[in-house]
């Protein structure tokens, strides 16, 4: 009969799948190390990696291990596979939206800048997926209020970049009408966008800490220094960044206060809201609940004006009235001014080149004269004509009453005279003896237009400017008065000071911006690095998640 002998079965912490090689182990297949178990500190020296630490029960195969990456669960390799996938991603859909959203506003207008949220969503998914949590490690192992940042920094950096580009989606929409201010919705924004660059900071640090703690099991240090370095670089670009725009702020808001306060002082010139000319429209046009009338009038040198009256259905009105030579060119873009149902004036933006509107604040104080003479016994139909040097009547012309006679010069030679393509600038500068000072400014210009400027400083640094715009025949188009506090330092200590944050913000800022570029280009550069080693780990854990290393992967 023939004797079998049993089988020997080697001890599971025999194959080298699962115990790391530089653990060495005597001949029965025990530690034959002063390994420390990773919970309680206890010495697992003689103890099978298949047991559990007699002190708290820990496996000691994890111990053994040193939570070296690929012996991890193979389904968190596979989410932080995923997540340097995405973020290498983000790169391009960065770029894509950077320019399809510019094709995508001049097809559809501003909603076409919509695109431009994309990269911030997919942002988000990369920063979850690289943070997620290891449930093969305890939480105190891992970097979880730094991983709870970052997730929380990315969503908040997403919700602040659709408030911010909300604001002015808004301001183009219908915040005419909402009551809302422009010092508001200025705010509204510098906060919304100052919320966001201090959320993506924290998204980013939070990421990269948590990169470096991958990078560590991998295990690479050279990658979490990287990964170190590449914090501690966003943390200080963001707070440059954040410094400027503060500053940038802060200087917008100082500009804007100075000039709000100068153009609120001027209640004296606002203008009720203007009429509608006697004669008809020569054209009436309706569109999705929109009236639209249209009025021209022209003059004997052969420019013309033209008036658009927008009426919604609840019966807010718009006008806009363009002034054109008599070749056809646009000269002037008359500001548009909105009135509500209650026939009151909400706001009016300044006079300006076409294209080149500039918001005011709530009231309207610029006082200008719409129309040069219209007859009140005018056709109904087509185009008014009028004839040169006409005046208005207050009850046609309503800021008729207050346009002044145009101030002449001083008698004796220009103090600067300098050309500038076709038109020519002279200044006038007479100081009294009381402090006080005229600066008046005349341009003539190649057209036949004038514009003439008396500014009056006072001794205590007030001052009041009136602006006079006179076509070719000697008509008075348009008058613009302000005036100056003396608190306000004559409106040039405010911009001055304006101007100088607004310096240093913008470098600020570009420093900041600058720096942020060169660190994100160095993450995605280290992320790249990263991923053949997650590639690695993944296929050695995989090969280790079989049922007789069930316990330990």
């Amino acid at each position: 009969m023939t004797h079998l002998e049993p089988a020997t079965m080697p001890p599971r912490s025999q194959p080298a799948l699962d115990v790391p090689p530089e653990i060495p182990l005597d001949a029965a297949g025990r530690v034959d190390a002063e390994v420390q178990c990773r919970r309680c500190g206890y010495v697992l020296m003689r103890q099978l990696p298949d047991a559990d630490c007699p002190e708290c029960g820990h496996a000691v195969i994890d111990s053994l291990r040193g939570g070296v990456l690929r012996f991890t669960d193979p389904r968190y390799l596979d989410r932080l596979w995923s997540g340097v996938g995405i973020m290498i991603g983000y790169v391009v859909a960065w770029f894509l939206c950077l320019i399809l959203g510019w094709v995508f506003a001049m097809l559809v207008g501003p909603w076409g800048l919509l695109v431009w949220g994309i990269p911030p969503l997919v942002l988000t998914a990369a920063v979850w997926r690289l943070t997620s949590f290891d449930p093969g490690r305890s939480r105190g192992e891992q970097p979880n209020r730094w991983r709870v940042a970052a997730r929380a920094g990315a969503v908040v950096a997403c919700l602040m970049l659709a408030l911010t580009g909300g604001v002015p989606l808004l301001e183009m929409s219908s915040y005419a009408g909402s009551g809302l201010s422009e010092a508001w919705l200025l705010g509204s924004a510098g906060v919304f966008e100052c919320l966001r660059a201090i959320s993506k900071a924290f998204a980013f640090v939070g990421l990269l800490v948590c990169v470096r703690y991958v990078a560590k099991r991998v295990p690479s240090r050279a990658l979490a220094t990287q990964a170190t370095v590449l914090a501690w670089g966003f943390a200080v670009a963001g707070a440059v960044g954040l410094g400027g725009k503060l500053f940038y702020g802060g200087a917008i808001l100082l500009m804007f206060n100075n000039f709000n306060t100068t153009l609120t002082s001027v209640s004296s010139t606002t203008v009720s809201p203007p009429t509608r000319p006697t004669a008809s429209p020569i054209a009436t046009t309706t569109h999705g609940g929109e009236t639209v009338e249209t009025w021209e009038v022209k003059r004997a040198d052969g420019s013309r004006a033209e008036l658009k009256v927008t009426t919604d259905a609840a019966g807010k009105q718009q006008w806009e009235e363009k002034v054109y030579d008599s070749t056809g060119f646009q000269t002037i873009a008359w500001c548009d001014v909105y009135v509500d149902s209650n026939n009151n004036q909400i706001f009016e933006m300044a006079d300006g080149p076409p294209g080149e509107l500039e918001f005011l604040g709530p009231q309207a104080v610029t006082a200008h004269q719409k129309f040069p003479a219209t007859s009140s016994s005018s056709p109904s139909s087509g185009p008014v004509s009028a004839t040169a040097g006409a005046t208005s009547s207050t009850a046609a012309n309503p800021v008729a009453a207050l346009i002044q006679p145009v101030p002449v010069p001083p008698t004796r030679p220009a103090d600067t005279t300098q050309q500038i393509g076709g038109d020519v600038h002279k200044t006038w500068n007479t100081h009294h003896a009381d402090g006080s000072a005229d600066i008046y400014t005349q341009v003539r210009m190649a057209d036949g237009y004038q514009a003439v400027t008396l500014e009056q400083v006072a001794a205590d640094g007030s001052s009041s400017r009136t602006t006079y715009l006179i076509d070719a025949t000697g008509q008075v188009t348009n008058v613009n008065t302000m005036q100056s506090p003396a608190n306000s330092g004559g409106n040039f200590t405010g911009f001055g000071a304006g101007a100088l944050l607004m310096m240093i913000g913008g470098v600020a800022i570009l420093c900041g911006l600058g720096g942020f570029a060169v660190f994100f280009i160095w993450l995605v550069v280290l992320l790249c690095l990263l991923r053949p080693k997650l590639r690695e780990a993944r296929q050695f854990a995989r090969a280790l998640a079989t049922p007789h290393f069930a316990r330990y992967a």
